[in-house]
């Protein structure tokens, strides 16, 4: 848990700090790493360690209103993050960020569109 804290002040500290990068990729509207490879529709795996990784997406969605970081509760051998985008009308609705195995994977939820959400 400790490991974890600090990671995301860390994070936190450098995201608020930093530009953003200078060029990005795009998945589904949402702004990915250029350093990363595609392992699946929507999955891709970062060539990034974790923390610049998430310094990237803190960067880019950190003080972005209508998106939230929120931690996902796993097992100890993994690090995850999801990004939730609440704006109406948005392509993409999260980002899940994960390390596994010193390896980091990203995948892009697509947001479903509006008038199907309404159906339910």
């Amino acid at each position: 848990m400790r490991r974890w804290a600090a990671t995301l002040c860390f994070a936190l500290a450098l995201g608020v700090f930093t530009a953003p990068e200078a060029r990005a990729d795009k998945v589904y509207g949402a702004v990915i790493l250029d350093e990363a490879r595609k392992v699946g529709e929507g999955r891709y795996q970062s060539l990034k360690d974790w923390d610049k990784t998430l310094r990237f997406f803190y960067s880019a969605y950190g003080r972005t209103s209508g998106v939230v970081f929120r931690r996902i509760e796993t097992t100890p051998k993994v690090n995850a993050i999801h990004i939730a985008n609440l704006r109406r009308g948005a392509t993409w609705s999260g980002i899940n960020i994960y390390e596994t195995r010193n390896k980091v994977f990203i995948y892009v939820i697509k947001a479903e569109p509006e008038d199907a959400q309404k159906k339910r």
